[in-house]
Order: structure tokens, then sequence, then C-alpha cells
């Protein structure tokens, strides 16, 4: 869904100076060399992760069912604009629609290649106020607020 929604909008000569890179090993990377439009990058440690991704502009997670996505909170604390599917339980910790990123219906390439080209049309400032507002919604769980919770649960009495 998400190289379709890519290749519409290079095949529209829309994608400016933008380009898709898929980085892991999933079961689907063997179809990914078939499109000229698209970067693939094999599975990455964390270390060498954290090095990859400063390269890159925006963070997009296309899921179609995903229970949290634990990936989206590490991208908005990274300071990333989100396209993400509304499909994913995280989203309403992490994304907020038009202010750090935006949310399509899963299943629906148009308006995930509608969102896209939200962030592609965008001023470095719109991108970087979304990288802030990221950043500042990735800090909504921490270690020392998760830690703080689980104390709080402690101090009741059966």
């Amino acid at each position: 869904m998400l190289i379709n929604a890519w290749e519409n909008i290079n095949a529209k000569d829309e994608a400016k100076d933008w380009q898709l890179t898929l980085i892991g090993d999933g079961s689907l990377k063997g179809l990914i060399n078939k499109f000229k439009n698209v970067e693939h990058i094999n599975f990455l440690q964390p270390e060498e992760l954290t090095v990859e991704i400063k390269k890159y502009g925006c963070f997009v997670l296309p899921s179609r069912n995903e229970p949290w996505g634990l990936v989206l909170h590490e991208f908005a604390a990274a300071g990333f604009p989100i396209i993400c599917s509304k499909n994913c339980g995280a989203v309403p910790m992490f994304v907020i629609n038009n202010f750090n990123g935006y949310t399509f219906t899963p299943n629906n390439i148009e308006d995930l290649e509608n969102q896209m080209l939200k962030i592609i049309n965008s001023s470095d400032e719109e991108l970087l106020k979304k990288s802030l507002f990221s950043h500042t919604m990735g800090q909504r769980i921490t270690p020392e607020i998760s830690a703080a919770n689980f104390l709080s649960l402690t101090t009741f009495k059966v």
C-alpha cells in the first residue's frame, strides 16, 4: 500500500526531492526491488538505525492492524513528523492529526497518498514545527513517568 501510494506520487511527478526508503527485513522484502523509486535498507541494529534515520524527514507507519506500535513512540521521541494508519493503537498518545503529522484510513491508498503529499508540500518551517511537536508528544511516556505510575499503584492497600 505504501509503495503504491509512493508510485502514484511519482507518476504525477509530485515527489519533489523526497525519496521513499524502507528499512527492515520483512516477508515482502523481495518485492521492493522491482520498484525504481524506492530504496531498501536491510535490518539495522539500533545503533546503526539511530545514525541512518538522521537522513530522513518523516516517518510513515501504514499498518492495517497494529495493536500498539512502539515504533510510533520511538519516532515521535526522535522528533519526526508522522504519517500513520488510524488502526495503530498508539495514535491517540503520539499523533495529533495536523499537529505533528497526519493519520489516514487503513487500506485507503488515496488517503495515504494525500497525507504524504501534505508532508511533501510543507515548508521547512512547518516540518520543523511538526518535528518539535512530535518530540514533545514522545515525552508523554518516559521511564520516569512509567516508574511514577507503577509506584503510585503500590501505595494502595487491598
